[in-house]
């Protein structure tokens, strides 16, 4: 049988379900065919693979979603010295998800726990060294399995407070939260549409990014960081990193506050940009249609800000050497200290201090206005 024919002959004898929760079943039958289909079946291969049509009406119909009730499952065989899962230790923690949450949270009592719904199954092991928990396959199992999504489906991982080497966490619709009780050695986290929220230090690299949902970094140390979203907003407040520090996203906003770094690069499309109390070494800051702030920066080095439709407003800001250019916005900024002013606009008005001995900075504009001034 082939896909459409197994989905068709699904929407036939389930008309007693409501639109939506029949459109979900489908959904979720489709995607497993798909699956099993990325994994070198052929159509008809994963199609049979999940079983029988009258099979996987009597899952769905046996399933009664509004009756279904949370109760957590907990696996935990621990000692009270150290990290470790049903006696093996760990050092890494690594989680493949799906639609549950991922909240980390500090070990009271010095013990390791990984509490999940019974309806939404994992598994949690200590595979070389890493507490590796995964969401169980699809496919594996017996019932239909969306119908218990629900707001309150969480993962918890309780460990104790400390160092560890490396964390990973990848979902793909689940929220991510991780508390500041821990520091790793690397960081890897991204959620395709969930919300992050972390505030772990970390000795090495650091990556965390969401597709759709919004990402906070607050209070962090690290070797490097790289946060970003595509249509998600991006907020990033008392990040503290020797190395670079970037932050990307397409249509969402960027704010950074209270933050110290090597290089600095910030990019968005039509979302804002806005740096408050930032001092780096060298900075970058792009958009294309939105507007770009910045209030109390000091780059060392280089400061450098580009956009094509959007305003650049900066005040009591600085740099070594200053490069800033739009096509339809306007300009407007303060400084600290005098630059020699190299500012052209084509059809807008020009209005800076006269040049003095210090960095360059270069203004330029299409139709915009400029107008700068220094501090005294």
């Amino acid at each position: 049988m082939l896909k459409n024919e197994f989905l068709t002959a699904l929407r036939e004898n389930l008309t007693s379900l409501p639109q939506e929760d029949l459109e979900r079943v489908l959904d979720y039958y489709s995607e497993i065919i798909d699956d099993c289909m990325e994994d070198g079946m052929t159509e008809e291969e994963a199609t049979a693979e999940i079983g029988s049509v009258q099979e996987a009406i009597a899952n769905v119909l046996s399933t009664n979603p509004e009756r279904a009730v949370e109760t957590v499952k907990e696996k935990t065989i621990v000692s009270a010295n150290g990290a470790s899962y049903n006696g093996s230790p760990f050092r890494s923690i690594r989680v493949n998800e799906r639609e549950c949450d991922v909240i980390m949270l500090p070990s009271a009592d010095g013990m390791t726990r990984v509490e999940w719904s019974e309806k939404l199954p994992h598994t949690a092991e200590v595979i070389e060294g890493v507490l590796t928990i995964r969401r169980e396959e699809k496919r594996k199992l017996g019932l239909f399995m969306m119908s218990f999504k629900n707001e309150d489906a969480r993962l918890l991982i309780t460990i104790p407070a400390g160092e560890y080497s490396e964390l990973g966490i990848s979902t793909a619709s689940g929220d991510v939260k991780i508390p500041g009780d821990f520091s790793f050695g690397t960081v890897d986290v991204h959620s395709a549409s969930g919300d992050i929220e972390f505030r772990a230090s970390v000795s090495g690299s650091m990556r965390v990014k969401s597709t759709s949902g919004d990402v906070t970094v607050e209070d962090t140390d690290a070797g490097s960081a790289e946060i970003g979203s595509v249509s998600g907003d991006v907020e990033a407040e008392g990040i503290n990193t020797p190395g670079s520090f970037s932050l990307k996203t397409i249509s969402g906003d960027l704010r950074v506050r209270n933050s110290a770094c090597g290089e600095f690069t910030a990019k968005t499309v039509s979302g804002d940009l806005e740096l408050d109390a930032l001092r780096c070494a060298d900075c970058t800051g792009e958009t294309v249609s939105g507007d770009l702030n910045a209030e109390g920066l000091n780059a060392q080095n280089t400061l450098r800000f580009v956009s094509t439709s959007g305003d650049i407003r900066f005040g009591r800001s600085d740099a070594g050497s200053i490069s800033i250019r739009t096509l339809s916005g306007s300009v407007r900024g303060s400084l600290r200290t005098g630059k020699m002013f190299h500012c052209t606009s084509r059809s807008g008005s020009v209005n800076v201090p006269a040049p003095t001995e210090g960095g360059a900075c270069e203004v330029s504009t299409i139709s915009g206005s400029i107008r700068l001034s220094v501090e005294s």
